[in-house]
């Protein structure tokens, strides 16, 4: 099982809250409710990228499981795309 605390760092820094609020730092649950929240949204968003298979893959895992493989799907997707446009 995973936590929330797995989701890649190179997320974690991209939405890291004390980047954008000065003062002390929040706490950390704040910050992993505030993650998992942005990879749910970003999930919601992006299902039409995912094919059907690995749809029927994901649907037995727990949610933060899938999220996560769900997340770095689309970033592959991003990547190769962006690869796709620099040639």
């Amino acid at each position: 099982m995973l936590h929330a605390c797995m989701f890649p760092l190179s997320l974690c820094r991209l939405f890291a809250v004390q980047e954008f609020l000065p003062g002390p730092r929040p706490d950390p649950k704040v910050q992993r409710r505030l993650m998992k929240h942005i990879t749910k949204v970003i999930c919601e968003q992006t299902g039409f990228i995912l094919e059907e298979k690995l749809r029927t893959i994901l649907s037995p895992m727990i949610n933060t499981e899938r999220n996560l493989i769900h997340i770095d799907a689309v970033l592959h997707v991003k990547n190769a795309f962006a690869s796709f446009l620099s040639l």
